[in-house]
């Protein structure tokens, strides 16, 4: 039997979840979405996956089931012993995990000289504006989750997310304007384009 990996954040989460309290999988998403877990492209079918995984594991067991008005029964899940022992190690390991996955822009960044600086300003604006609009999301999970007073322990994830987000749109409005006012030397790699922006 395959170990669940290491990086699968919403395994981790929902181990967490159970940790706390057994609860059923309807239960997990409401609370994942108060704490504006968003990022981890939360759907039933990947839930329900995770779920499998960390029980064929022997980290979560299956504890009962719950019903609620007409709804049908729901299966109620909490950590075994093992999986509270699993999370601690999990956690650790990832927090000192600094990886060397490289996002896809800094192999861009890298070979940005086969554009000219006049193709390449617009781009950087629009990644500009693609990232405000990540933070922006951000912001909002952020009120909403203070509304519901989720603990700020839940939120360090989306806080951290934000400002990597923030710094990257802050160095690449930097960036923009140093090639907006010429200031970098330019010269494409294909022979086209000049020492910055006319």
């Amino acid at each position: 039997m395959a170990s669940i990996p290491r990086r699968n954040l919403l395994a981790l989460v929902v181990l967490s979840l159970l940790a706390e309290e057994p609860m059923h999988p309807y239960k997990m998403r409401v609370e994942m979405q108060a704490r504006a877990k968003e990022f981890l492209g939360i759907n039933l079918g990947s839930m329900y996956h995770a779920i499998e995984r960390l029980q064929q594991q022997g980290l979560i067991e299956v504890v009962g089931t719950d019903r609620e008005g007409r709804r049908p029964e729901r299966t109620v899940y909490q950590a075994t012993g093992a999986g509270r022992a699993e999370l601690r190690p999990w956690v650790r390991e990832l927090l000192l995990d600094v990886g060397s996955d490289l996002p896809p822009a800094v192999g861009a960044l890298a070979q940005i000289g086969v554009m000219s600086a006049e193709e390449c300003h617009p781009l950087i604006c629009e990644r500009v504006r693609l990232l405000q609009e990540q933070i922006d999301g951000y912001d909002r999970g952020m009120t909403v989750a203070l509304e519901h007073e989720v603990p700020r322990r839940y939120l360090l994830e989306v806080e951290y997310g934000r400002a990597i987000k923030a710094a990257e749109r802050d160095w690449l409005l930097s960036l923009a304007d140093e090639i907006a006012r010429g200031e970098m030397r330019w010269g494409s790699l294909l022979g086209e384009g000049g020492p910055g922006m006319d």
